[in-house]
Order: C-alpha cells, then sequence, then structure tokens
C-alpha cells in the first residue's frame, strides 16, 4: 500500500487502498443500490461504445433543470470548467479568501492576475467589502462560492444579489453552488434561477458531489449568455463526458426521490460530524452549511502532526488546510461521509487531541 505522501500527492484512485477518506467531499448515500445495479449491468457495452458529442449530453442534463443546451455546458468535471472559464474571461479575478484553490491556482497558471478579499472564518460575509476590493483592484470578473469552500460558510441569496447588482458593469460574475444541495434550503437560496436577470453571471456546480461519483466527473456551467456556452463548449474536447457519465444522466431522472432523500441524510450526518467535533476540548469547529467542517486545533497542536497521528492510527485521511490562502498550521478540513463513519472519526479525534 502506498504512503501517506504519494497518497496526498495523487488526489484519488485509492480504491487499492485501505483507508478511510475524510479528505474528498462527496454524497456517501447516492447512487442508490438499485442505481449502481443498472449501471453495471451495462457497462460492458458502455465501455466499448463511443459517448455522443457534447451538445446533447449537456441537453439531456439541461432538461432535468429547466434549461436548454443554449444555457448550459456539462463537462468532465467542474475543474475542466474552471479552466476554460478563466482561460476566455478572465483577466484579473478577485476572490474571497480562504477559499476553494482550483480558482487561484488555475488563475496562475494561466498568466490571470489575482485580487483577494479577506473573510474571517466563522464570520458573516461582508459584501460591501468584496464589492470595493473588486473595484480598487479592476477586477473584471469576481467569485463567490457559496457554501464557501473549506469554511462552510453560506453567503446569503440577499448578499449575493446585492454583489450581482453593484458589479453588472464587470465582464464576469462566477458563482460556485457545488455544495447548495447540502444546504438546509437548497431551492430557495440558490440564485441560478437567476441568469436571465444577469447577462455576466455564470453558474458553476460538480455534479460529482452532489451525486456521489467524483469517478465518472460531472459537472456543468449555466449562463444566459448563449455566446459564452458556445465558446466553452468548442472550448472542450468533442467526446469529453465518457459513455458511463452520459448513461448515468440517462437513467438519473428515475432516481429524483432517492436523491432528495440522500441530500437528507447528507444534512444528518453533518450535523453528526459538526455537533460531535463541537464537543472536542480545545477544538474549535466552525459553523457549517456544507458537508464539511473546518476545525482550528489548539495551540499546541499543528494540522501536519494531527494529519500524520490520524493516519498512523487508522489510515485516516483528512486536509491539512496549511497551504490554503488567510489559514495557517492550525487549521484542518475534514469532509462528511456517513453518520457512522463521522461518529467514528469523532471518538478518534476525541483521542488524540485529549
Amino acid at each position: 500500500m502506498l504512503d501517506r505522501a504519494t497518497i496526498s500527492s495523487i488526489y484519488g484512485g485509492y480504491w487499492n487502498e485501505n483507508l478511510k477518506d475524510f479528505r474528498f467531499m462527496t454524497n456517501p448515500y447516492f447512487p442508490p443500490d438499485a442505481f449502481m445495479e443498472s449501471l453495471t449491468t451495462r457497462v460492458a457495452q458502455l465501455v466499448k461504445s463511443y459517448p455522443s458529442t457534447n451538445w446533447y449530453v449537456s441537453e439531456l442534463y439541461a432538461g432535468l433543470i429547466g434549461l436548454n443546451k443554449d444555457q448550459l455546458v456539462l463537462a468532465n468535471g467542474a475543474s475542466e470548467l474552471i479552466a476554460a472559464i478563466i482561460d476566455l474571461y478572465v483577466d484579473r479575478l478577485c476572490v474571497p479568501i480562504p477559499t476553494f484553490d482550483e480558482y487561484i491556482n488555475r488563475a496562475r497558471d494561466l498568466g490571470k492576475e489575482i485580487s483577494t478579499a479577506h473573510w474571517e472564518p466563522g464570520t458573516d460575509f461582508d459584501e460591501t467589502a468584496f464589492i470595493n476590493t473588486v473595484r480598487e483592484s479592476h477586477a473584471n470578473a469576481a467569485l463567490l462560492i457559496r457554501p464557501n469552500n473549506p469554511t462552510g460558510s453560506l453567503i446569503s441569496r440577499k448578499k449575493t444579489i446585492t454583489v450581482l447588482n453593484a458589479l453588472r458593469d464587470i465582464d464576469l460574475i462566477i458563482v460556485d453552488e457545488s455544495f447548495l444541495e447540502f444546504c438546509a434550503s437548497p431551492e430557495e437560496e440558490t440564485v441560478a434561477n437567476l441568469i436571465d436577470d444577469y447577462p455576466n453571471l455564470i453558474i458553476l456546480k460538480s455534479l460529482s458531489k452532489i451525486y456521489g461519483i467524483p469517478g465518472l466527473r460531472l459537472g456543468y456551467v449555466s449562463s444566459s449568455n448563449s455566446d459564452w456556452i458556445s465558446t466553452i463548449r468548442r472550448h472542450l474536447p468533442l467526446w469529453g463526458i465518457n459513455a458511463l457519465a452520459q448513461y448515468f444522466v440517462e437513467e438519473l431522472p428515475k432516481y429524483d426521490r432517492e436523491f432528495q432523500d440522500a441530500c437528507t441524510s447528507v444534512r444528518e450526518a453533518s450535523k453528526v460530524l459538526s455537533g460531535g467535533l463541537g464537543e472536542l476540548q480545545g477544538l474549535y469547529a466552525y459553523p457549517t452549511t456544507a458537508n464539511f467542517v473546518l476545525c482550528k486545533l489548539p495551540p499546541e497542536r499543528s494540522s501536519a502532526s494531527l494529519v500524520d497521528d490520524l493516519w498512523n492510527i487508522d489510515r485516516i485521511l483528512i486536509n491539512d488546510c496549511s497551504n490554503k490562502a488567510a489559514l495557517d498550521q492550525s487549521f484542518i478540513r475534514l469532509a462528511s461521509r456517513t453518520s457512522d463513519d463521522n461518529a467514528m472519526l469523532v471518538d478518534v479525534m476525541r483521542q488524540v487531541i485529549g
């Protein structure tokens, strides 16, 4: 088996490793067994078949959420779309920090400028300060992740709309709602239904996370700007979505009730994790609206030492946040799994922290 340093550096492919993954966020309650059995019975045929072209698979998913292929592009994971959007439309991107590193890293790799607005974990989002930072830095693009990763804090719909209204004149606003299904009221919180009102708005979503299929790799962007959609689609490979992922999209409507139930189970499991961590002396678990919890360690512990301890005790993998912008070696992030898994992790953390 691989050592922890190698495991941490390869970002997946853990199926041959005997580990407990609390690093990567996904939905452990979906797909249901019946869906997996359906996929299994077709796998030989699917592996030997070409998938359809992008516009067709995009149209399949767009229809499920009330859009059409001129408003949505489906891709091989959200990370592929992040790279395309930044490459095509960003000169200077303004982001609240800490945030999901992929946006910052991809922008820098592509030679784009970055401006940042500090958002203290556990505090309410200051939309006025963020708008001012966008203006003062002359950013042509702005990013909001809701709920934010890694903090789990949610920028309210009202505050998001305030930002959208104030920044109508900049080229692009990206709103990443990859974890919104795990909030208490996702239908009330989303701004995805406002794309017709804001021509510079792009909604980005990782379907791998909400549907529990990181191995299939699916994500999408939606916008009312059909020119953006067609340009992003041309930027992607013709057969970027594999046949297994296409079949998943085709079968998805049959399991909507199971998906809603799975999201409810994720919320309940996340409460087990957050509540249990909140009882550990010396550890501060930040309030979360997502399926992960940001924690600040007691002064005598570092994130690196805790990562090593959990790995050595039971090959438990967590996220060391010391390399994230605006965080340091006192921060870790724990992804929620099932309620039983989360209770186990809390017990181990109690032994290690105590």
